[in-house]
C-alpha cells in the first residue's frame, strides 16, 4: 500500500480527528482560513527546491481546496443565521 502524503497523511492524524480539524476547533474558521492560504504559498514557493514538485503541488492545491471548503462553510452558517 502506497504512503498517502497529500491528502490525510498518516503524520497528521491524532486518534479520529486529523490536526486541521483540531485547528478549526481550537482557532476558529478565520484563522484556519488563513493558515490554508498561507501553507498553501510555502509548499508553491519551495515545490521545485525540495525534489518533490509534483506532490508540493498537489499539497498546494489541497490547502486551496480546504480553505474553499472553510469559506462555503461560514457562507452556509450565516445564511442559516439569516433564516
Amino acid at each position: 500500500m502506497a504512503v498517502e502524503n497529500v491528502n490525510h497523511p498518516s503524520h497528521y492524524n491524532h486518534g479520529k480527528l486529523e490536526c486541521i480539524d483540531i485547528m478549526e476547533d481550537v482557532f476558529g474558521v478565520d484563522e484556519t482560513k488563513a493558515f490554508c492560504k498561507l501553507n498553501a504559498f510555502k509548499y508553491l514557493v519551495r515545490a521545485e527546491l525540495k525534489g518533490k514538485e509534483v506532490e508540493d503541488v498537489d499539497k498546494a492545491i489541497w490547502y486551496l481546496q480546504k480553505h474553499q471548503e472553510l469559506a462555503n462553510k461560514q457562507e452556509t452558517n450565516k445564511i442559516i443565521d439569516n433564516v
